[in-house]
């Protein structure tokens, strides 16, 4: 990912920037987690959640194990466009050749220009205005809760799939999260946190 955004605008920050946006929202949440590199997933089948944000290509070697985690029982958080390129960096329409994201029964309509500023996303009965960035890929997936709309769009599914869940994201919330932090994603990620049994045993009172 980080090559396929040099490559696209001479500027790899994207990728790390939607990374440390979910970090820090972990460490002000005061919630542990651990950082696993694709080529690198031995530990996978003992976690609860996994986040995947700017997951624009997807490892092909580690699909298989990725939906193994979520048909198991785990619970997946992934952001816009996922899978839509190949490992040389050539586009891949939605419905094509995306392995994963067929995998997980999910579709996008391709790149919508963000007209607003913030989109309502509702979990249950607590409602969240998180901010988007970059573009909205708008969802498509059968047996799905709907999470956020826009106008007629979808910007937020979450979906079971096996013994799990998938939570997918139309955009891109981390990035825009780490330059400025702000408390409704934080209190989004908690409920999804929540809602995987993630949460530590011990928690920190303020």
């Amino acid at each position: 990912n980080y090559y396929l955004n040099w490559a696209d605008c001479e500027d790899a920050n994207l990728p790390g920037l939607s990374i440390v946006g979910y970090l820090s929202a972990l460490e002000r949440l005061h919630i542990p987690y651990e950082v696993m590199e694709s080529n690198h997933i031995q530990n996978l089948s003992r976690l609860k959640l996994l986040i995947m944000p700017f997951p624009l290509i997807v490892n092909k070697k580690i699909v298989k194990h990725l939906y193994d985690f979520v048909s198991k029982g785990g619970t997946i958080l992934i952001e816009g466009e996922i899978d839509a390129y190949d490992s040389l960096g050539f586009y891949r329409y939605s419905g094509d050749d995306r392995l994963f994201e067929g995998l997980l029964g999910i579709k996008d309509e391709g790149r919508r220009v963000i007209k607003e500023k913030t989109i309502r996303f509702k979990i249950g009965k607590k409602s969240f205005k998180l901010k988007p960035d970059l573009w909205i890929n708008p969802l498509i997936a059968k047996n799905a809760t709907i999470l956020a709309k826009r106008a007629n769009n979808i910007a937020g599914i979450e979906k079971k799939e096996g013994k799990g869940r998938v939570v997918a994201i139309g955009t891109f919330l981390g990035k825009v999260y780490q330059e400025k932090p702000y408390d409704d994603f934080e209190e989004f990620l908690y409920e999804i946190i929540a809602k995987a049994d993630a949460l530590p045993d011990i928690k920190i009172k303020k």
